[in-house]
């Protein structure tokens, strides 16, 4: 075996293993973020990541979806579904973010959006 034939061959099985090992992959990356945003371990807060990086988890749910929605197009049966429901979630949140940013139009508005959810919180 030569030298191009041979890093071709370790390429493809490197990315066959990864192909099969990527939902444990993504699970184990979400699992990881959240145990250290959670402080299950207690360690002073700047030993750790803050609470605002909880977002960072989240990649983990996000590459995994997005290889779902990879494999789904793959399949003729599922391809126009998945880009239908892609397509309704794509504009769901142009739509919701638009109705957000109406909200966060300056400070009166937000402040009076804030006391409403605060005064609809059971007590």
């Amino acid at each position: 075996m030569d030298v191009p034939s041979g890093i071709i061959n370790h390429v493809y099985h490197a990315s066959r293993f990864f192909e099969k090992t990527l939902g444990i992959i993504c699970v184990a990356i979400f699992i990881l973020h959240l145990i250290l945003v959670l402080h299950i371990i207690p360690l002073s807060r700047f030993t750790i990541v803050a609470d605002r990086y909880a977002y960072i988890a989240s990649i983990g749910v996000f590459f995994f979806i997005a290889y779902l929605f990879n494999k789904a197009t793959r399949l003729v049966k599922y391809k126009q579904i998945s880009i239908l429901l892609l397509t309704i979630y794509i504009a769901y949140l142009g739509i919701y973010t638009n109705q957000r940013a109406k909200v966060w139009h300056d400070n009166k508005s937000l402040k009076k959006e804030i006391f409403e959810a605060i005064s609809k919180q059971p007590k």
